[in-house]
């Protein structure tokens, strides 16, 4: 888990506008709706990301909001 956190906060950093990437290859998604779950609203920081990638099933994303990375399934 702490390698995935690692290897999606990366992604994170380079894409602070947004992202949305595909489980568990994490590659960038080309096409397709992504939607919050109500479990997952509000996932911040680490803890956050862990929490968002037990709730994702295929995919996951996010984008910087101020000093907040903002996660979502």
């Amino acid at each position: 888990m702490e390698k995935l956190v690692a290897q999606i906060k990366k992604i994170a950093a380079k894409n602070q506008d947004g992202f949305t990437i595909l489980l568990p290859n994490l590659e960038h998604a080309k096409k397709g709706w992504v939607v919050a779950l109500k479990e997952t609203q509000d996932s911040f920081g680490d803890d956050g990301l862990r929490k968002v990638i037990e709730v994702a099933k295929e995919a996951i994303g996010g984008w910087k909001y101020g000093d907040l990375f903002i996660g979502m399934q």
